[in-house]
């Protein structure tokens, strides 16, 4: 996404925004899957062209335990076209049907689309619940409202999850980290 929507600071370049188990340093997540200067982020940057780009710095990352996110500058950028809707607020609950649709690359696989069979169940401040049809590996994939902009940046999905909000037992359901959040704990961070 671009820069600024996260903070002024962060200009027009953009910006990886991913989850912290899945990109973190060691002193942040000693099990994150990938280490900033083993990552390479892919993106398709026409129908036959793929760019393939270095992390250059870690801005901001916090725990798996807390928001579970990255936030990193790309090494060589090329021009890419880039993420430029955020929602100002997250959706009210049980007023209408609220769908959110997913998009990731499940287990390093080809672009796949979430669409049908989504809907938001649940949110609190941090976490949002919803359920859409996903496959382990679509960690740090965008969570956007039906209109597009962007909501959430998912982070796990179970069986068995606990219901948010004082709510009794558990449901099926995915969980996201609100972008909302994360724009206020890197605010804090960034000054």
């Amino acid at each position: 996404m671009r820069g600024k929507l996260l903070h002024p600071s962060l200009g027009e370049a953009p910006i990886l925004v991913t989850n912290a188990h899945v990109l973190a340093t060691k002193d942040i997540d000693p099990a994150a899957a990938l280490r900033p200067n083993k990552a390479r982020v892919s993106f398709e940057t026409g129908p036959n062209a793929t760019a393939k780009l270095g992390v250059d710095k870690i801005l901001f990352s916090s725990p798996r335990n807390q928001l579970d996110v990255t936030v990193a500058t790309l090494a060589n950028v090329p021009a890419l076209t880039v993420l430029d809707e955020l929602a100002d607020e997250l959706p009210l609950i049980g007023e209408a049907e609220h769908h959110v649709r997913v998009i990731g690359h499940p287990g390093g696989r080809g672009l796949s689309y979430s669409m049908d069979d989504n809907l938001l169940l649940d949110h609190d401040n941090i976490r949002l619940h919803y359920r859409a049809p996903t496959e382990a590996g679509s960690s740090g994939s965008p969570v956007f409202d039906r209109e597009w902009q962007l909501l959430a940046l998912h982070h796990r999905g179970l069986s068995s999850m606990p219901r948010l909000n004082g709510g009794v037992g558990a449901y099926k359901a995915n969980e996201g980290i609100s972008l909302l959040e994360i724009i206020a704990a890197l605010k804090t961070a960034l000054g």
